[in-house]
């Protein structure tokens, strides 16, 4: 309804607030309960008893970096067919990625004991790579159909997510040496994992994080990399540009094979009406 009172112009991309609403609200009602339903529960931090839990602020982080693309990939999919989609796209990303800070600011920067600013600002940028990668290659699959650009991008996200586990497998089988031994395939499982990458920008004394990484709560417990199998934090700006890059790439590509402006819109465009043909003038009988 409301959307139906705006002007044409603002309404066609009013719809693209729907990630970062969805994100903001499922995010907050996370934060409280965890802040307050699970305090008592979960280890609080040594130097700082008046601040959340370490594990429930993980805990938050792990869910804003799956849930954000989540949505973002379902709406990009699910949307009604957007013939000429990047303008929507692009707006979508940049309110979503922009949510996503000012919710890591609200509740990592302003209190006393909290991450330095430096830290929540590596997280942002983190955040918006890992966003842009996976909104970009929705909306390169979008003309393959719904199925595939919410179906691949939401797999291999997952895959990323869940890497220290994930390739566990492939990291004991690996070779001694060659390309494919284990001393590379370590980095590449590390830097794959946007929670790994996080864990290396909140780096800070309120929380130290140890060598034994693998061992922190909700965090990769059973993966065996960082206790059975040494695997260093990965630097989160190389993640960062890992992520980066093939989203530059694959909107590049989005943008090369969009449609001609002349093709409306979107299906709320207003239809022009058929050209009636030219019926002849009647002939009048002396």
């Amino acid at each position: 309804m409301i959307a139906r009172m705006m002007p044409f112009g603002w309404r066609k991309y009013a719809r693209a607030t729907l990630p970062a609403i969805a994100t903001l609200l499922v995010m907050l009602a996370l934060w409280a309960y965890g802040r307050w339903g699970y305090r008592d529960a979960l280890p609080l931090t040594p130097d700082a008893a008046e601040g959340p839990p370490i594990a429930m602020i993980l805990g938050w982080l792990m869910a804003l970096f799956v849930l954000a693309p989540t949505f973002l990939v379902l709406w990009i999919a699910a949307a009604p067919p957007l013939l000429f989609p990047l303008p929507r796209i692009s707006l979508a990303y940049v309110l979503l990625a922009d949510t996503g800070g000012l919710l890591l600011l609200l509740f990592l920067a302003p209190r006393p004991h909290a991450f330095p600013l430096a830290a929540v600002g590596a997280l942002y940028l983190l955040l918006a790579a890992w966003l842009g990668l996976w909104a970009s290659l929705a909306a390169c699959l979008r003309r393959c159909g719904a199925a595939w650009s919410a179906v691949l991008p939401l797999l291999l996200a997952s895959l990323c997510m869940a890497a220290p586990i994930v390739a566990m497998p492939l990291i004991r089988a690996a070779p001694a040496s060659g390309v494919w031994s284990r001393q590379n395939l370590i980095p590449l499982a590390t830097h794959a994992c946007p929670m790994l990458a996080a864990l290396d920008a909140l780096q800070s004394p309120r929380l130290p994080i140890p060598p034994d990484w693998g061992t922190l709560p909700l965090m990769y417990r059973y993966s065996g990399l960082g206790q059975s199998i040494p695997a260093p934090l990965p630097h989160w700006w190389l993640s960062a540009v890992l992520y980066a890059a093939p989203a530059l790439l694959l909107g590049a590509c989005s943008r090369s094979h969009r449609p001609s402006p002349l093709v409306p819109e979107s299906p709320d465009t207003p239809a022009s009406l058929p050209a009636e043909p030219n019926e002849p003038m009647p002939q009048l009988n002396p």
